[in-house]
């Protein structure tokens, strides 16, 4: 089976998002092969994100912060440091963009809330989903004000 190389997927304009994903990639000396090895997540998956540039999926962001120890936030937004070892990213902790929408800070205090009686595991899992969720919501949040 083919194994995508770095310099080829950096050929092409890539999301900010997937030039992260690649980023970690190098820095950390990995293929797709190798995060597929010590996940779930089969290599063409990995593989098709890149090719495609499309938004990498929540559970490829777990594992990368479970298994590598990658910011969930550095890859999604730039913020802050690459690698949890880099910098203080504590458990229950999220930077979200300060909102008045109510419906947010509910997510937010219930997420909170789960989150002080969760394993370890779980707290991963819920920080993810989070993280995902609400930069998916901004997103959407900044199409809409464009229009």
């Amino acid at each position: 089976m083919n194994t995508i190389t770095r310099k080829i997927g950096r050929s092409k304009n890539k999301t900010p998002e997937i030039t992260r994903l690649l980023l970690v990639m190098d820095a950390l000396g990995l293929k797709a092969a190798d995060i597929a090895s010590k996940t779930k997540i089969s290599e063409r998956t990995i593989t098709n994100f890149i090719w495609n540039d499309t938004p990498i999926g929540a559970q490829l962001l777990r594992e990368l912060h479970v298994k590598y120890g990658v910011s969930i936030d550095w890859l999604l937004s730039g913020s802050g440091s690459m690698l949890l070892s880099q910098t203080s990213e504590p458990l229950g902790a999220y930077d979200v963009t300060p909102s008045s929408d109510l419906r947010v800070q509910r997510m937010c205090a219930l997420v909170q809330e789960l989150m002080s009686s969760a394993s370890p595991d779980e707290q991963a899992l819920l920080e993810t989903h989070f993280k995902f969720s609400m930069r998916q919501y901004q997103q959407m949040l900044s199409t809409i004000n464009l229009e």
